[in-house]
């Protein structure tokens, strides 16, 4: 691990680099700021590592349109910040505490109010809604519920069942997992308030569509792998690292530096599946310059994520490696939440 080079390198993908809006050091501030007022049942050197992530610039960097207001890029970093919060914190969690989260988040999204003793998280959540809602057609909020729903049902506790019992999914199943874990798919909806076009049911629909996010999912998914291979090696706790790398130790009996080049193999081929989409998209018909858009905007978020990578999170460096015990110190104290 000690010659491990990621290599994802600076402007890997073969996606435009577009810069990014002024306001993200207000938005940076909002973040901050929630995670001091809003996220208390974590502890001070809890919230320092979320601050060191810099989630504001992660949103930013993958919904880089100079031109999107404040208010549109608001609610998105406030999703950021609550996503990954409470990923973090559902991590280790049982299959059944997570399901009743999903159905939560879900019920929330559509309308519903948190409880007062719910965690912080669910309350950005409503904030979320009610601020999307002045902007995005219910259309877009109930595909979203649907998002949320999907992710942590299909990805985070598809996964729970592996960490329970120190095991690893084949790589069939691990690629399918990933996908979803990683709460891609409900980010990608984002890029509709970015370009100012809501996607119609029928296209979002289409196979083709379907496979671009289903892709969009996967390559992110197996980017991160390549950038927390050493933090999940020294997190200091039981959790076995799962990751595509580990995944094709496993499954082909290969070396470490084997495992590596075929899973940048896997990645690229992902990669290249994309852009043949990208450059393919079904006729819309009087639309097609703006879903042509759409899948331009979810290639340039993959190349911003990147970027965030290199440029502005200390979440996979050294000084972020300490492990955040949430699971062991925070939910003893707050299970009145279910």
């Amino acid at each position: 691990m000690n010659s491990y080079q990621n290599p994802l390198s600076l402007g890997y993908y073969p996606f435009p680099e577009t810069s990014i809006p002024a306001h993200v050091e207000r938005l940076k501030e909002d973040a901050e700021g929630w995670l001091d007022n809003d996220y208390t049942f974590l502890t001070a050197s809890e919230r320092r590592l979320y601050k060191i992530a810099n989630l504001a610039y992660t949103t930013i960097r993958m919904l880089p349109n100079e031109n999107t207001s404040y208010e549109r890029m608001k609610p998105a970093v406030r999703w950021m910040v609550a996503v990954t919060v409470s990923d973090d914190y559902y991590e280790l969690s049982t299959r059944e505490e997570i399901q009743h989260a999903a159905e939560r988040v879900r019920s929330i999204l559509l309308g519903a109010d948190p409880l007062p003793d719910e965690m912080a998280f669910f309350h950005q959540y409503a904030i979320m809604r009610d601020e999307y809602r002045a902007f995005m057609p219910n259309e877009w909020m109930e595909r979203m519920a649907k998002d949320m729903y999907e992710y942590l049902l299909f990805g985070i506790r598809e996964m729970t069942a592996y960490t329970a019992t120190g095991t690893r999914p084949n790589l069939a199943v691990y690629s399918i997992i990933r996908e979803f874990d990683v709460a891609v798919i409900p980010f990608m909806n984002f890029v509709e308030c970015e370009i100012g076009f809501t996607l119609p049911k029928h296209v979002v629909d289409h196979p083709v569509i379907q496979r671009i996010r289903s892709l969009m999912g996967k390559i992110i998914g197996f980017q991160n792998d390549f950038y927390s291979l050493e933090k999940e090696s020294v997190r200091g706790t039981s959790k076995v690292p799962c990751d595509l790398i580990r995944v094709m130790e496993d499954e082909y009996g290969l070396t470490f530096g084997e495992a590596c080049k075929e899973a940048l193999r896997f990645h690229d081929a992902c990669v290249t599946e994309f852009v043949a989409l990208q450059s393919a998209l079904p006729d819309f018909g009087s639309i097609n310059k703006d879903i042509e858009n759409y899948a331009l905007h979810m290639g340039i978020g993959i190349q911003g994520l990147n970027t965030w990578y290199h440029l502005d999170t200390l979440r996979y460096k050294p000084d972020g490696y300490r492990d955040i015990e949430k699971r062991d110190s925070i939910l003893p104290e707050n299970k009145n939440f279910l």
